[in-house]
C-alpha cells in the first residue's frame, strides 16, 4: 500500500468517525430540543400544576418517539398540548363542581340531621354544619308560627325520622365508598401511567444505550482496523527498508565489481603503456648504443689513423693518443652519466605518471562513491523524515479524534446522569405531592366521617332522650305535638319530598 492508499484509508476512517459523531450530535440536539419544549410548554400552559406538567411531558415524549421533527409537526404538537391542557382543565373544573355539590349535599343533610338534636332551638339554614353550639334560642322566635306542618300517617314520627336518618347515613356511606373507589381508580390509573412512562423512558434509554454500545463497538473496530493498518504499514516499511538495504548492498557490490574491473582495465592499459615506453626506451637505448658504437668505431678508426700517423710521428702521435684516450674515457664517463641520468629521469617519469594516474583514478572513484552515498543517504533521510511527519500527523489526528469522542461520551454520560437525577427528583416531588394529597383527602374524609359519626351518636342520644321523656310523660303514642312538628318541619318536608314509602301529608294548624 503506497502513501496515497494510506491517506485514503485514514480519510475513510476519519469520515466514519465524523459521521458517528454527527449522528450522536443529532441525538443530543434532539434530546435538548425535547427538554426545551417540555420546559417551554410547562411554563406557558402548566402554570405550576404538576398534573399538567406530567401530561405535557407525556405528549412531548410520545411526539419525539413516534414522529419526525418538522415545522408543521411542531405546530401540531403545540395545538395538541393546548387542547389536552384545556380538556384536563375542564375535567378538573367538572370534578370540583361535582365534589362541591356532593359536599354541599352532605353538609345540608348533616345540618338537617343536626336539627333533630335541637328540640328547643331554631334551625339556622344559612350557617354551616360546624355551628353545633347554638342549641338554645329565646321563645320569641316562636312568636310567628307557620300555618301548616307535616305529619306522618304512621303513629311514630320519631321512628320515621330515625329511619330516614339511617337511610341517609347508608347513602352517605355508599357515596364514601364510591369516592374511595374512584380515588383508588384514579390513583391506579396514575400509577399505571407512570409505569408506562417509566417503561417508555427505559425503552428510550435502552435504545440510547444500544446506540452508545454500537458507537463504542464501531469506534473499537475503527481503532483495531487502524492498529492493524499501522502494523501492516510498519511491516511493509521494514520490508521496504530491508529490500532497499539489499538493493544498496547489491548496488555496492556491483559498483565495486565495476570499479575493480575498470581498475584492472586501467592497470592493464598502464602496464601496456609502461611496456610500450620501456620498449621505446629500449629501442632508444639500443639506438643510442648503436650511435655510440658507431661513434666508438669512428673514434677507433680515427685512433687507428692517428696511431698510424703517430707511428709516423711517434712523439706527436703518442701525445695525441694519450689525449684521445683521455677524451675517450671522459666521453665514456659522460655517456654513462647521461645514461644513468636518463634512466633515473625515465624511472621518475614513470613513477610520476603512475602516481598521478592512480591518484586521479582513486580520487575520482572516491568522489563519485561519496557523492552517490551522500545522495542516497540524503534521499533515505528525507524519506524517513516524510514518513515520520506523516506518522506524527496521523497520531495527532487519532489523538484529537479520541479526545473529541471521549469528551462527547463523558458529556453524554453526565447529561444522562443529570437527566436521571432530575427525573428522580421530579418523581420524589410528585410522590410527595400525591402523599400530601392522599393525607389531606384522608384527613378530610376522616374528619367528615368522625363528624357524621358524632352527629349520629348525638342524634341517637337526643332521640333516645326525647323518647324517654315521651315515655315518662306516659303518652299513649309517640306522635309529635304541634311545637315538635313546627320544630322538625324542614326534616319532615324533606322526608315528604324524598321518601315515597312513608306517607307524609301537610296539614294546617291554628
Amino acid at each position: 500500500m503506497n502513501n496515497s492508499q494510506k491517506s485514503k484509508s485514514v480519510r475513510s476512517g476519519s469520515a466514519r468517525v465524523r459521521s458517528a459523531i454527527e449522528r450522536a450530535g443529532l441525538l443530543q440536539q434532539r434530546e435538548q430540543l425535547r427538554e426545551m419544549l417540555i420546559s417551554k410548554f410547562s411554563k406557558d400552559y402548566a402554570q405550576g400544576n404538576k398534573n399538567k406538567e406530567v401530561l405535557i411531558q407525556q405528549i412531548v415524549n410520545e411526539y419525539f418517539t413516534n414522529e419526525q421533527v418538522t415545522e408543521n409537526s411542531l405546530k401540531q404538537l403545540k395545538a395538541r398540548v393546548i387542547e389536552a391542557v384545556q380538556k384536563q382543565k375542564g375535567q378538573t373544573q367538572t370534578q370540583h363542581v361535582t365534589q362541591n355539590n356532593n359536599n354541599s349535599q352532605i353538609d345540608n343533610k348533616s345540618e338537617q340531621r343536626s336539627q333533630i338534636a335541637r328540640p328547643q332551638s331554631v334551625r339556622n339554614s344559612t350557617k354551616s354544619e360546624l355551628d353545633q353550639d347554638q342549641y338554645s334560642v329565646t321563645s320569641s322566635q316562636f312568636e310567628k308560627q307557620p300555618k301548616s306542618v307535616y305529619v306522618v300517617d304512621e303513629e311514630d314520627e320519631w321512628a320515621a325520622l330515625v329511619k330516614f336518618d339511617t337511610e341517609l347515613y347508608s347513602k352517605e356511606q355508599q357515596l364514601e365508598q364510591q369516592r374511595q373507589a374512584e380515588f383508588k381508580k384514579k390513583m391506579k390509573a396514575e400509577l399505571d401511567r407512570q409505569l408506562e412512562e417509566k417503561k417508555r423512558r427505559m425503552e428510550m434509554e435502552k435504545r440510547q444505550e444500544e446506540a452508545y454500545v454500537k458507537l463504542r463497538d464501531y469506534q473499537m473496530d475503527v481503532y483495531d482496523q487502524r492498529e492493524e493498518q499501522k502494523k501492516r504499514e510498519v511491516a511493509k516499511k521494514q520490508q521496504m527498508e530491508k529490500e532497499q538495504r539489499d538493493r544498496q548492498v547489491r548496488d555496492e557490490e556491483k559498483r565495486k565489481f565495476i570499479e575493480k574491473k575498470k581498475q584492472q582495465e586501467l592497470d592493464a592499459i598502464l602496464v601496456q603503456r609502461i611496456q610500450e615506453e620501456l620498449k621505446q626506451e629500449q629501442k632508444e637505448v639500443l639506438l643510442k648504443k648503436d650511435m655510440e658504437k658507431r661513434k666508438f668505431i669512428e673514434m677507433m678508426d680515427e685512433n687507428e689513423k692517428n696511431r698510424q700517423k703517430q707511428v709516423q710521428d711517434e712523439v706527436s702521435d703518442k701525445q695525441l693518443e694519450i689525449d684521445m684516450q683521455r677524451k675517450y674515457i671522459q666521453l665514456q664517463q659522460k655517456l654513462e652519466e647521461e645514461r644513468e641520468l636518463e634512466k633515473k629521469e625515465r624511472e621518475d617519469k614513470i613513477k610520476k605518471i603512475m602516481s598521478d594516474f592512480s591518484q586521479t583514478v582513486v580520487k575520482n572513484q572516491k568522489d563519485q562513491i561519496k557523492a552517490e552515498d551522500d545522495k542516497m543517504m540524503k534521499a533515505i533521510l528525507m524519506q524517513n523524515e516524510l514518513e515520520q511527519q506523516d506518522e506524527e500527523m496521523k497520531k495527532r489526528q487519532i489523538k484529537s479524534q479520541q479526545q473529541e469522542m471521549r469528551k462527547y461520551l463523558i458529556k453524554q454520560m453526565e447529561d444522562k446522569k443529570q437527566r436521571l437525577k432530575e427525573e428522580e427528583e421530579l418523581n420524589k416531588k410528585q410522590a410527595q405531592v400525591w402523599q400530601q394529597d392522599l393525607q389531606t383527602f384522608q384527613q378530610h374524609e376522616k374528619s367528615k366521617y368522625d363528624y357524621i359519626k358524632d352527629v349520629n351518636v348525638k342524634h341517637q342520644e337526643i332521640l333516645k332522650q326525647q323518647m324517654d321523656e315521651k315515655k315518662s310523660q306516659q303518652r299513649p303514642r309517640n306522635k309529635m305535638n304541634n311545637e315538635e312538628l313546627m320544630h322538625n318541619k324542614p326534616l319532615l318536608k324533606e322526608l315528604a319530598d324524598k321518601q315515597d314509602n312513608i306517607k307524609v301529608r301537610k296539614i294546617n294548624i291554628g
